[in-house]
């Protein structure tokens, strides 16, 4: 039973698992090789114009419902409707997979520590230090740090495909410093 005394069927966190994990990161790759970059134009303030060919419900959907339902990656419940929060506040490329499922509840506190850098830079850690199973589908549990009791419950095909992202990022990043 829930809070308010009705009884809840069993749910499950969706589990998808990754059945050939180089061909999901050469995938990943190629996607984020012909992404569009991310732009801003100035409107009297700064309004993000870009969102290209990106859906990232659509994605999240795919990932994350279960017998019509949508599992919040941070509280871990099941949830009639979501918001696609990006993972990096900052992010330079349009990119579907870089966003979390989250309740409208979870989607304004997550959005609150994705202001803390320490908090984004550790949870980037901790999803680059996570090792994927190949054929494994149970939901895998990232920390959002040390201080944080709070945990971000993801998919492994979600999370292998955020990791690559990652690290596309960081060497598209040392790319430019390079050039520079």
């Amino acid at each position: 039973r829930d809070i308010y005394g009705v009884q809840r069927r069993n749910w499950e966190f969706p589990q998808i698992p990754i059945r050939n994990l180089d061909r999901l990161q050469q995938h990943v790759r190629e996607e984020f090789a012909c992404t569009s970059p991310v732009r801003y134009e100035r409107i009297l303030r700064s309004i993000r114009t870009s969102k290209g060919n990106i859906d990232p419900r659509s994605y999240l959907e795919s990932l994350y419902e279960e017998d019509g339902k949508y599992g919040c990656q941070l509280c871990h419940e099941p949830v009639g409707d979501f918001e696609a929060v990006q993972i990096l506040e900052d992010s330079e490329k349009e990119l579907e997979q870089i966003h979390l499922c989250l309740c409208p509840n979870c989607a304004t506190k997550y959005r609150s520590l994705r202001r803390d850098s320490s908090v984004v830079k550790q949870l980037q850690e901790n999803i680059l230090a996570w090792k994927p199973m190949i054929g494994s589908g149970e939901p895998v549990s990232i920390s959002l740090g040390s201080e944080h009791k709070d945990m971000l419950m993801f998919t492994p095909v979600h999370l292998a495909e955020v990791q690559t992202l990652l690290n596309c990022l960081a060497e598209d990043e040392n790319t430019a410093d390079k050039m520079s």
